[in-house]
């Protein structure tokens, strides 16, 4: 695996975050997406912890959710999204 940064923040609020990284698992990387959520509770105010939200592909997958992305993107900003 490569030296860069392996897990990156793609959006946060007051309530979660989307997190996107790189694992491995069995020697072979994958891409990992998942919304992690912010703990209310007196023990641990503000932890962070992963919920069952997410979803994990394959490296070779990824511009086919790129392009998938970018049609939505280009859809919404035409209105067709609402």
């Amino acid at each position: 695996m490569s030296t860069l940064p392996t897990e990156f923040v793609v959006y946060s609020d007051e309530r979660e975050e989307l997190r996107l990284s790189i694992t491995e698992f069995k020697g072979k990387p994958y891409v990992h997406l998942r919304v992690w959520g912010f703990s209310t509770t007196s023990k641990a105010p503000g932890k962070r912890y992963p919920t069952r939200h997410g979803m994990t592909i394959r490296p070779s997958q990824v511009a086919a959710l790129i392009a998938a992305l970018e049609k939505v993107s280009g859809l919404v900003k035409s209105g067709m999204g609402r």
